[in-house]
């Protein structure tokens, strides 16, 4: 494997046997959020209307 970021979905199932019980083991792992579609509209929604305000009104001192 070369280095870089990887997308990696995982499946279990422990299913009764003679051997044992199962045991998944995960380390060095780094978890990373996801930003939501409707909260990155958000931001952008707002910038675009605050940017249309201040272009309409700018600075009436």
């Amino acid at each position: 494997m070369s280095a870089g970021n990887y997308t990696v979905g995982i499946g279990i199932a422990d299913v009764e046997d003679a051997g044992g019980q199962s045991k998944l083991v995960v380390s060095n792992g780094k978890l990373q959020p996801v930003p939501e579609p409707l909260t990155i509209l958000g931001v952008f929604t707002g910038l675009s209307c605050g940017l249309v305000m201040r272009s309409r009104f700018g600075k009436q001192c």
